[in-house]
């Protein structure tokens, strides 16, 4: 199912029961870890130690001038919408291990802002590839891809690899695909397979 644009999903759990109810996104859940690595999950990564859900709408911005990554790494997370950027240095949302990283709205990569699939996949109806977003990495991206002006580099930044989309795959004139080849054989060049 989806939700209408401008509503979050809210899931109520009681007992044996789960509600769902349509509410407004809430603000106010940001990033505000000074130290290069945090974890999604990890109170202290947030304002207010709230881990954001899937009503919040999250601003990931590196503001340390280092750079930054916060991880997906045991256990799956949820956001309404999610917005990464670097402005200062990079700043990286890794989504690790099987794990899942979910919105219900979208995801926009904007201004050295990246996420790294690390055997991850992320779930959401747009990724929105902005100037010098970088999505990149081996794993699963389910739903659409926009290359408006950023990258999209499949597998790991050293080494070849491969990244599935299941869903559409539109890059615009500013937009890069990025791929390394070593060789002509399978494991020796990067892969992006489209099932949109």
């Amino acid at each position: 199912f989806s939700v209408a644009p401008g509503l979050a999903l809210d899931i109520l759990t009681e007992e044996n029961q789960a509600r769902l109810r349509f509410i407004q996104p809430q603000l106010g859940v940001q990033y505000t870890l000074q130290a290069p690595v945090g974890g999604w999950m990890d109170e202290g990564t947030w304002s207010d130690g709230l881990i954001p859900g899937i009503a919040d709408i999250v601003k990931i911005e590196n503001q340390s001038g280092q750079a930054q990554r916060v991880d997906v790494a045991n256990s799956n997370a949820f956001a309404h919408e999610l917005t990464v950027s670097g402005a200062a240095a990079p700043m990286i949302v890794g989504v690790c291990n099987g794990f899942r990283l979910s919105t219900v709205a979208g995801v926009t990569l904007a201004d050295r802002g990246a996420v790294e699939l690390v055997d991850g996949l992320l779930t959401t109806p747009l990724v929105n590839l902005e100037a010098c977003g970088l999505l990149y990495g081996q794993g699963v991206v389910v739903g659409n891809v926009l290359v408006n002006a950023g990258t999209l580099s499949p597998g790991p930044l050293e080494g070849a690899g491969g990244m599935t989309v299941i869903g559409d795959y539109a890059q615009l004139n500013e937009g890069r695909l990025l791929v390394q080849i070593s060789g002509d054989q399978p494991g020796e060049f990067d892969v992006v397979q489209i099932s949109g």
